[in-house]
């Protein structure tokens, strides 16, 4: 199975604000999944503590809280708001074993109990605290309070670098805090995750080490977890640099500031908060009773209309979060429908910027787009063809709409052909355009490869492999040619198949 198109576990590809407003505004409605801490902790004055939330896709929203509880409290925070349950196992709880299972309420109160510590000492926590707190419930009375012992016997006890930034403020400490202050300056303490970063002599590999191998000495500190969450990310983060994304230059059209539509109850059905998670039965039943042609001319209409109210705020970032999922419920809708005239509905919502496709739809963007796009525009392969070559696009808007090409193929077999050549096409587009980044980029090009690699696209491998061997395709995405070329060859691989027109189906799943 091709890997499916997924944020990477950096920034690339998408904007950081989206992340910022993720972790303000819905971090704290996803379910608490697993939490962990640094085992014997209390004997070293250095806790990592982990905290994961499960997002609707399955993955996790995971922070990492470097607590130092015998003097800084929390002393740095680094996080992935969207990374696999596999990688988590992989890169973290794989590689530091001396992480242990928790309960929330014990991680919550480590955390916090560590903050008001050292804040009580007027010693403030890393800057990034304050926004990967939102990972947290708030700290109030609803969580159950478990107490520890923070400090060394009663004592802060400041353990710090030469030079550091926490040796720097020893002396400030001393006069506040007087004989309640112990300060050593030592130079076995770990580095901060900038200085790790930094080095370019620093090296770190412990493949050659079996988990039953390795010694208590050999585990990996606290500051190694961190290490590991951000190495990984800076890896990724180089790659999606080295392929940046396309400029969105988009001109939105004039859109109309008046709602002109038949049926007004579907709009009302659609932005009802009490529906945010899935329409009705009866909703949906008495939706469909009506006209064919006029509820698609409805909920079109209904498209534009959202999209003209939200896209400039959104971009201006000034839009608060609200309980209103019109643009979900419509794309459900017209893949019910079928109706053709659906299909510019559907382009247009893909013509918006990835902030804008965060907001309305966030992870079940490619549960509902481009099945949308499939079901409206599949006797329209041309307007798909076209979209991929248009400059100015978002990238994840074009994933999706190679995703819907794809299905073509697989759903109508006897079109395959069709469908390769459009592919073919476009290889050779990104081949021309790709040095200027027009109409393509690195990234959607890792995306095609993974629909490429669906279909078992024999045929097209002289194609991908010259526009692998001219490196403009993303490795974050699908691997490098011969992960590509071997997916390929294993066989014509279905993806999971969804009933297009089954809107029920579509709540059921999400």
């Amino acid at each position: 199975m091709a890997k499916k198109k997924k944020k990477s576990n950096g920034n690339g590809g998408a904007k950081p604000i989206s992340d910022r407003q993720f972790l303000r505004e819905k971090a704290k409605t996803l379910p608490i999944h697993e939490c962990y801490v640094t085992d014997g902790w209390e004997t070293t004055g250095e806790a990592m503590v982990v905290v994961t939330r499960e997002r609707p896709s399955g993955n996790l929203c995971v922070a990492a809280f470097l607590c130092d509880t015998w003097c800084m409290g929390v002393k740095d925070v680094f996080g992935n708001v969207n990374m696999t349950k596999e990688d988590f196992k992989e890169e973290i709880l794989d590689r530091n074993r001396s992480l242990r299972d928790c309960n929330y309420v014990y991680a919550h109160n480590l955390i916090y109990g560590a903050e008001a510590f050292a804040a009580d000492a007027d010693i403030e926590s890393a800057p990034e605290f304050e926004l990967w707190s939102n990972v947290l419930e708030e700290d109030t009375d609803d969580v159950p309070l478990v107490e520890f012992e923070f400090g060394d016997h009663g004592k802060y006890h400041l353990v710090a670098l030469p030079g550091s930034r926490e040796a720097l403020q020893a002396s400030g400490l001393k006069t506040r805090l007087g004989d309640d202050f112990i300060c050593e300056i030592v130079d076995y303490r770990p580095k901060s995750i900038d200085d790790y970063l930094d080095d370019e002599e620093f090296e770190y590999d412990d493949d050659d080490l079996d988990d039953d191998d390795r010694t208590d000495e050999e585990t990996l500190s606290p500051m190694s977890l961190l290490k590991t969450l951000s190495e990984g990310m800076a890896e990724v983060s180089a790659e999606d640099k080295r392929h940046p994304d396309e400029p969105y230059t988009y001109q939105h059209p004039d859109y109309s500031d008046r709602l002109d539509i038949k049926h007004k109850f579907i709009a009302d059905e659609f932005r009802k908060p009490t529906n945010s998670d899935a329409l009705p039965v009866k909703v949906i039943d008495r939706i469909l009773a009506l006209p064919k042609d006029e509820v698609a001319r409805d909920v079109c209409n209904i498209v534009m209309y959202r999209i003209g109210s939200t896209w400039k705020a959104i971009d201006e970032d000034s839009l608060e979060w609200m309980n209103d999922n019109t643009l979900m419920h419509a794309m459900a809708m017209l893949a019910q429908l079928g109706d053709p005239s659906g299909v510019y509905a559907v382009l247009e919502v893909l013509r918006q910027d990835q902030a804008f496709l965060e907001y309305h739809f966030g992870d079940f963007a490619s549960m509902i787009l481009p099945q949308a796009l499939y079901v409206t525009g599949k006797n329209r392969p041309e307007l798909l063809e076209e979209f991929l070559k248009h400059p100015g696009y978002d990238g994840y808007a074009k994933g999706y709409v190679s995703d819907a090409l794809s299905f073509i193929a697989m759903e109508e077999p006897e079109r395959r052909d069709e469908v390769i050549g459009i592919y073919g096409r476009y290889l050779d587009f990104m081949q021309e355009n790709m040095p200027a980044v027009n109409g393509c980029s690195g990234m959607v090009a890792g995306f095609m490869m993974s629909n490429l690699m669906d279909l078992g696209a024999k045929e097209l491998l002289p194609k991908i492999k010259k526009l692998y061997d001219s490196g403009y395709v993303n490795l974050n995405i699908c691997g490098d040619y011969e992960e590509v070329k071997s997916g390929i060859e294993s066989g014509y691989t279905v993806l999971d198949k969804f009933d297009f027109t089954d809107i029920k189906d579509f709540y059921n799943r999400m």
